[in-house]
């Protein structure tokens, strides 16, 4: 079972990647179902109100693999052991399998300026944010 705590700084910047999956190039090669692709975007977009709305900060959130197909659940933020709010996000194996490498190849595809435009991140710490995704 894959798991990851991103940090809610963490979490703001692979959004803003994430986001940009469905402006990859034409010709990159995507996962065959784009209901997968919008599935991730709408489960991520739902995290990202619920950690919003949370405090105190800071805010973790917890990305936990289903063990089953189910749809992604949400669970509202509660106090994890060192005080700080937790999200929890558990999303079926295949959102978690197809997140980390669209959002590489968001990297790899677009050009970094451009990225930064659209992001308000520059490259390297889009990189390091992604690091912190579960691995495929």
């Amino acid at each position: 079972m894959r798991r990851a705590q991103i940090t809610f700084d963490e979490f703001k910047i692979i959004f803003q990647v994430t986001k940009e999956i469905p402006n990859l190039p034409e010709t990159a090669e995507l996962p065959q179902d784009p209901d997968l692709r919008d599935e991730l975007l709408r489960c991520i977009r739902m995290a990202r109100q619920i950690a919003r709305a949370a405090r105190p900060n800071p805010i973790l959130i917890d990305v936990i693999e289903n063990e089953s197909p189910a749809m992604p659940r949400l669970e509202e933020a509660s106090s994890g052991a060192d005080g700080a709010s937790v999200v929890k996000l558990e999303m079926p194996r295949e959102l978690i399998g197809i997140w980390r490498p669209l959002a590489e190849k968001v990297l790899a595809q677009m050009d970094g300026r451009e990225l930064f435009l659209r992001t308000g991140y520059e490259v390297n710490e889009m990189r390091e944010a992604i690091e912190s995704l579960p691995p495929a």
